[in-house]
């Protein structure tokens, strides 16, 4: 019988396995139907949590376990480090002790000292930074990053580009489905928005100010020849045509960089003497200037009045730092292009 709860999302009666997917908001504006972590349950009592959050939740998502009954979790799948995925591991080792921690190859040093990663988050992230939480630790002994250390039935996939260790997971346990767990490889999905009046998706992509484009968009192609049946996105929800919105994230990425591109060098600052001007006032007023004109180029930034105020400031102020992940991206690979060290 299917769990009576709106956060089971997938159910399988000849298996019994079951996905949910939570909601855990937190005392910030905007920040609700946003961290969203998976929950898949096989019923021998095996769980997989995928991306927990960030530790200001961690308390909330053991409540979340307990209110829905789940089982503890075997295993804590992380797609990459960063705070609002995995800042709260550690203080999870205290509610789940039993749970066994995989991530990507070379994100297993930011888990034994997390404050390497925290400073750099918080000094992007300001306030919403801080109110991530601090993480804790996690202890060696706990954490896995090869892929035989999992079940056959949940492949790992290095998917490099939205960080330098990302990784996605690929479950094929449900009977006719193949589940993919993207993380930020694939953009952030506002499902509940449902399509606009051309039938399109909110997409928006997730490009931090440290983005490597050209093996973001090589994990997206490796990402489309897995043949998944649905896209569970690391933020707000689950897509059933993986195949159409892999395609049109690829566009969408290409229209950035290309539009990008071309105004940055208009303005200016792709040239050598400028480009050690990210923190100036002029360059900064064009990021915002920026952010406008991609919002009437891309059409799956369309959300105008679909979001409540809250959260429309919410996906402005990341559509922002999304606009400055971007421009510093190009600007860096101009720089690598050039054969000279244009940043010193």
């Amino acid at each position: 019988m299917k769990p009576h709860s709106e956060e089971c999302v997938l159910f399988c009666e000849t298996s019994g396995k079951s996905l949910y997917h939570l909601d855990l908001p937190m005392n910030f504006e905007g920040i609700r139907g946003y961290l969203s972590p998976w929950v898949l349950v096989e019923p021998q009592g095996n769980c997989y949590l995928v991306d927990p959050g960030p530790a200001a939740v961690a308390e909330k998502l053991g409540e979340e376990f307990s209110r829905l009954r789940l089982p503890n979790p075997q295993w804590i799948l992380l797609t990459h480090v960063h705070l609002d995925h995995a800042g709260g591991v550690g203080h999870l080792g205290d509610i789940f002790p039993e749970a066994r921690v995989w991530v990507p190859p070379g994100g297993d040093t930011f888990l034994v000292r997390p404050e390497v990663l925290t400073h750099a988050s918080r000094k992007t992230l300001g306030p919403l930074g801080e109110a991530y939480g601090f993480p804790r630790p996690v202890r060696e002994e706990k954490i896995f990053t090869t892929e035989e250390a999992l079940p056959e039935t949940m492949k790992t996939v290095l998917t490099p580009g939205h960080a330098p260790y990302h990784a996605v997971f690929l479950y094929r346990g449900f009977p006719g489905e193949s589940l993919l767990f993207t993380g930020d490889a694939a953009g952030m999905h506002h499902a509940s928005l449902g399509t606009n009046s051309r039938r399109l998706p909110y997409l928006r992509p997730g490009t931090p100010h440290k983005f490597f484009f050209e093996e973001y968009m090589s994990s997206l192609k490796i990402m489309e020849a897995l043949k998944s049946t649905a896209l569970c996105y690391g933020h707000c929800g689950m897509s059933r045509e993986p195949s159409k919105m892999l395609d049109l994230h690829r566009k969408q990425m290409y229209l950035w960089r290309d539009f990008t591109t071309s105004r940055l060098r208009e303005e200016g600052f792709l040239w050598k003497d400028m480009l050690s001007c990210d923190s100036s006032w002029n360059y900064e007023i064009f990021l915002d200037s920026l952010v406008e004109e991609l919002l009437r180029e891309d059409p799956l930034l369309w959300q105008g009045k679909a979001f409540p105020q809250d959260l429309a400031k919410r996906e402005r102020r990341f559509l922002r730092n999304s606009v400055k992940g971007m421009a510093e991206c190009i600007r860096r690979m101009e720089s690598e292009s050039s054969g000279e060290d244009l940043f010193s």
